[in-house]
C-alpha cells in the first residue's frame, strides 16, 4: 500500500474500527511519503495489520533535509561546465 500519512491514519481508524470485518492478508508492505510520518504511526501499522512486515517511509531528495548525493543522472548540464555548477 502507498499513502501519504493522514490517509494512512484514515485507513487504520477505519480497519480499527471494522476489525472483524475487514482482513488484509495480502497486505506485505506499506510505504508512506509526501509528509512528516509520527513513528507512532509506523508501529501502529505494523501492530494492526499482522501480515504487514514492513512499514517504509520514503523521502526525495527535497523531503529529507540537507543531503549530499551524487549520481550519473544528477550532474547532467553541469559536466565541464563551471559556470553552471557555480550557479546552483
Amino acid at each position: 500500500m502507498y499513502a501519504i500519512p493522514t490517509i494512512a491514519f484514515n485507513i487504520l481508524n477505519h480497519l480499527e474500527s471494522n476489525k472483524k470485518t475487514i482482513k488484509l492478508p495480502e497486505l506485505k508492505a506499506i510505504f508512506m511519503a509526501g509528509a512528516t510520518v509520527p513513528l507512532e504511526l509506523a508501529y501502529r501499522e505494523l501492530q494492526m495489520i499482522p501480515t504487514c512486515n514492513d512499514s517504509l517511509i520514503m523521502y526525495g531528495n527535497t523531503g529529507a533535509g540537507e543531503l549530499l548525493s551524487r549520481a550519473h543522472n544528477q550532474m547532467i548540464g553541469y559536466w565541464m561546465d563551471d559556470i553552471k555548477e557555480l550557479e546552483t
